[in-house]
């Protein structure tokens, strides 16, 4: 649904052993899959859910998953075990983090931008040339939303990463945000900023991302990429 795959599962009971016990896990095997992730990390616990990111226009692994344990123990086990070292068959050594965790203490600072020039080799050919660079001072050179004060407006929302997308169009809706960033990671919400007098797009809107990697990684994905005969502009909100 909406590029995303639907799981359903018994709730578990709720508790404090249960908070915190997502895994955050970097440079996997590029041929590793759900099934071979569950493997790997199964040996440290119960393991109610494992993802991996895959470019969906190429169908390649981005290398970026994620490990959903039954318990905040048993993630803290695998993160110790498996973090720094390196899977079978490869000279890469795993990045594993608390996703959670990670997330709030990697909450960009005031101000951050993240434009073209940051994108690895791995990025730099999946999408359309973003076109000459533009100098840092005018690299984002409109955002109607970057005098706002912190912690007002409805994009302030708490536990969420907040993009902002310029750029999209005068016929841009939400659905075409979901169906746009959903294959970097999980997205909370999308808001389209409709201009109600001529009743279409003003031409930008926000997308709010659970995970600050993956709303990092949609930055890296979007920011200059080519939609309509139209350059997009993505920043985290000022």
């Amino acid at each position: 649904m909406q590029n995303k795959k639907i799981k359903v599962a018994l709730a578990r009971h709720g508790g404090d052993a249960i908070k915190g016990a997502n895994l955050y896990v970097r440079n996997l095997p590029r041929e590793w899959r759900e099934e071979e992730v569950h493997s790997y990390f199964q040996p440290y616990g119960k393991i109610i859910q494992t993802r991996v990111l895959v470019d969906p226009n190429t169908g390649v692994s981005k290398r970026v998953g994620f490990v959903l344990y039954d318990t905040r123990s048993e993630a803290e086990a695998a993160c110790s075990a498996l973090g720094g070292k390196n899977p079978p068959g490869s000279n890469e050594a795993l990045l594993v983090k608390f996703a959670d965790d990670n997330a709030k203490k990697l909450r960009p600072p005031p101000g951050y931008q993240h434009g073209p020039q940051h994108h690895s080799a791995g990025y730099s050919n999946r999408f359309p040339s973003p076109g000459p660079m533009r100098n840092q001072r005018n690299r984002f050179h409109f955002n109607p939303m970057g005098q706002a004060h912190p912690g007002q407006g409805p994009y302030n929302q708490p536990g969420g990463h907040i993009l902002f997308v310029y750029n999209i169009g005068t016929d841009a809706d939400e659905k075409l945000l979901w169906q746009l960033f959903a294959p970097c990671g999980t997205v909370q919400k999308v808001n389209v900023i409709m201009d109600t007098g001529k009743g279409c797009c003003k031409g930008y809107g926000f997308v709010t991302m659970t995970n600050y990697e993956e709303a990092e990684y949609a930055i890296e994905c979007y920011n200059g990429y080519w939609l309509k005969g139209r350059q997009l502009q993505v920043s985290f909100k000022n």
